[in-house]
């Protein structure tokens, strides 16, 4: 018998999120991602819900392989958490697959997340924006994550950066 490889890697992502009220289970609302929602790249702060909304890697080079590309761009996009409503979104050169949230400052951090035991499509790189808005704050090539956020410091493996100016 011929066994076939199959290249699946949907365990990084979600199609849909649901948003449920925790002491009824009543369905708030759903979000449909145009490509996957990755778990690593969702969080809450503000009243809101942060998502990235991007192809993994394996199914970009998969794609790449065939001569295509994927039919959405990458996308950062910020739901009102009891309505659904989109507040905003930027398809602005979004690579990351991590967010956090620092509620002291109201801003979002968006990075790549490289360690031994994470996926190989991990990028490097480190993004803040102003939660509310999505204006953005900075932006660093060679920053990565994990990282942890401490008051006005994003903490990475050996290093540190102020969390407003990087």
């Amino acid at each position: 018998e011929k066994l076939l490889k199959i290249e699946n890697d949907n365990y990084s992502s979600s199609k849909r999120l649901v948003v449920m009220d925790r002491a009824t289970g009543n369905v708030l609302w759903i979000a449909t991602a145009r490509s996957g929602f990755r778990h690593n790249a969702i969080c809450l702060g503000g009243g809101r819900m942060y998502c990235i909304d991007r192809p993994s890697g394996a199914e970009v080079s998969r794609l790449k392989r065939r001569g295509e590309k994927p039919s959405h761009e990458p996308r950062l996009v910020v739901f009102d958490l009891l309505t659904g409503e989109e507040i905003w979104s930027t398809e602005n050169d979004v690579f990351g697959t991590w967010l956090s949230y620092s509620a002291e400052r109201d801003v979002l951090v968006e990075a790549g997340r490289t360690a031994r035991d994470t996926l190989g499509d991990e990028p490097k790189g480190m993004r803040t924006y102003r939660a509310k808005t999505g204006a953005v704050l900075w932006s660093s090539k060679t920053f990565t994550g994990p990282a942890m956020i401490h008051h006005d410091t994003i903490l990475m493996a050996g290093n540190g950066c102020d969390l407003l100016t990087g």
